[in-house]
């Protein structure tokens, strides 16, 4: 498997902020390389630029996405909590 695009994560994404709590952008990487079950090499394949890996790239856009959309709220920097419009 290769790493999904931004919208295959955001489903995801709010799955993990469902418990309500900060969630930090670390975790998040982390959680959502588990559920796609991403290898090392998966996890660390950089964009054609060199500068940022596929899995962060992605990440950034669903974090953007969903925030731009009222589903998730920047508590502080890379920390983000579901909102209740997510619920609805």
């Amino acid at each position: 498997m290769s790493v999904p695009g931004y919208q295959e994560f955001m489903y995801p994404f709010l799955v993990v902020l469902s418990d309500g709590e900060e969630h930090t952008l670390q975790e998040m990487y982390e959680s959502l390389a588990d559920y796609f079950k991403l290898t090392e090499s998966e996890i660390t394949e950089k964009l054609p630029s060199g500068q940022q890996t596929l899995l962060v790239n992605r990440i950034g856009w669903t974090r953007t996405y969903l925030n731009k959309a009222g589903l998730i709220r920047v508590v502080r920097r890379a920390v983000f909590q579901i909102t209740d419009e997510a619920f609805n």
